[in-house]
């Protein structure tokens, strides 16, 4: 049995960019064989986390509105 860990791939500048400017786009070529996991989830996470704050967002202000 060897301890070596995988080889997993780099990610490049223009994937680097792609994935700062659209990530919901680009975080499926991440999908490849070779990107680690720990990857995906951290750019999946950053991917949504638009979506999620600005649903948190809408629910807080219907709340604000319904009490005022």
């Amino acid at each position: 049995m060897s301890d070596t860990k995988p080889d997993y791939r780099l990610v490049n500048e223009p994937l680097m960019v792609g994935l700062m400017a659209m990530p919901m786009l680009f975080v499926w070529l991440l999908f490849r064989r070779g990107y680690a996991p720990s990857l995906r989830w951290i750019v999946i996470i950053y991917a949504f986390m638009p979506l999620v704050l600005q649903l948190i967002h809408s629910v807080m202000l219907d709340l604000l509105w319904e009490l005022g």
